[in-house]
C-alpha cells in the first residue's frame, strides 16, 4: 500500500517481495526479504579471520587458514623429532633459533 507516486522506490529500494541478485556476486537471486538469511549461508561474503583480521570470502577459508600468519602449525623437523607447533609468522624465526637441535634431530635419526 503507498502512493503511486512513491511506487517507483518502492519497487526500487523496499519492496521484500522483488527479486535481488546477492551483493557478493555468488549467482543467487532471492526475494530482497530473504537477503539477511542468505548472508548466514552466502560463500562469497567476506569474513574476518578471527586469528589475524584479515577479510576473505568465506569459501575460503581453508585456504586462508593454511597461509595465516597466525595459524600455528608443526615443524617441519617434526619427523625427526621437533615437537614445536609455531605460528606461520614465527617459523623463520623458530629455524634460526633451532638449527642446532634440528641438526642434532636429523644426524640421530
Amino acid at each position: 500500500m503507498g502512493k503511486l507516486d512513491e511506487l517507483t522506490k518502492h519497487l526500487k529500494e523496499e519492496c521484500p517481495f522483488i527479486e535481488v541478485e546477492c551483493q557478493y556476486h555468488c549467482g543467487m537471486r532471492m526475494q530482497r526479504q530473504a537477503v539477511q538469511d542468505h548472508k548466514k549461508i552466502c560463500e562469497r561474503l567476506p569474513v574476518k579471520c578471527h586469528q589475524c583480521g584479515e577479510m576473505y570470502e568465506r569459501c575460503r577459508r581453508t585456504d586462508h587458514i593454511k597461509i595465516c600468519p597466525c595459524t600455528k602449525i608443526e615443524c617441519p623437523f617434526n619427523i625427526v623429532g621437533c615437537k614445536s607447533k609455531v605460528a606461520n609468522k614465527d617459523m623463520q624465526q623458530h629455524f634460526n633459533d633451532s638449527i642446532s637441535e634440528h641438526y642434532t634431530m636429523v644426524a640421530e635419526h
